[in-house]
């Protein structure tokens, strides 16, 4: 009888013991965390892709590659020739406009009316998009082509590097420098 009593007492506080043990979990009220109610763009194409993340989605402040180059600016041009030799400086105003998310016309190079197409990455490169199947884009004497690169520091919202080479029926130059946003 002593066993059946230890057993019967041992069931019973195994019993109460799991019924107080299964009480229902209340969850105490944590701080908010502040990062949650900031917004960030959530457009893979943008630049700004993910920054300020978590938080809430909103694609109205996206950056685009091409919202990097708009505006006008000032190009501070040093002309080289083959041999690299400095041949002559000048200073252009180049307008810069939006085409597509990635893609930005150039205008004011060699005249107003000859428009430059670039390509714009995410970080900030461009080049000279090749419209035909020569070696650059052909300005307003068709003997003449320029292709190049471009560069826009995200950090620098205000300086443009340029790197072109212009083939005339002259010879081949080179056209490097900065370009500041007026």
């Amino acid at each position: 009888m002593a066993i059946k009593s230890k057993i019967l007492f041992f069931v019973v506080i195994v019993c109460l013991s799991s019924f107080i043990a299964c009480t229902k979990w209340t969850d105490n009220q944590s701080p908010s965390d502040p990062r949650l109610t900031q917004k960030y763009c959530n457009d893979p194409f943008a630049v700004n892709y993910n920054w300020g993340f978590p938080g809430l989605p909103d694609n109205s402040i996206c950056v685009y590659p091409a919202d990097l180059y708009l505006g006008t600016y000032l190009f501070h041009d040093s002309i080289y020739s083959i041999a690299n030799v400095l041949i002559d400086t000048n200073q252009v105003l180049l307008h810069i406009y939006k085409q597509k998310l990635d893609r930005v016309v150039i205008l004011g190079f060699t005249t107003v009316a000859d428009s430059l197409f670039v390509s714009v990455l995410k970080n900030g490169n461009g080049s000279l998009d090749s419209l035909q199947n020569i070696p650059g884009q052909l300005l307003s004497n068709m003997l003449d082509t320029v292709n190049g690169t471009c560069f826009k520091y995200l950090s620098d919202t205000l300086r443009l590097k340029i790197n072109w080479k212009l083939k005339t029926d002259t010879g081949i130059y080179f056209h490097k420098g900065s370009a500041i946003k007026q």
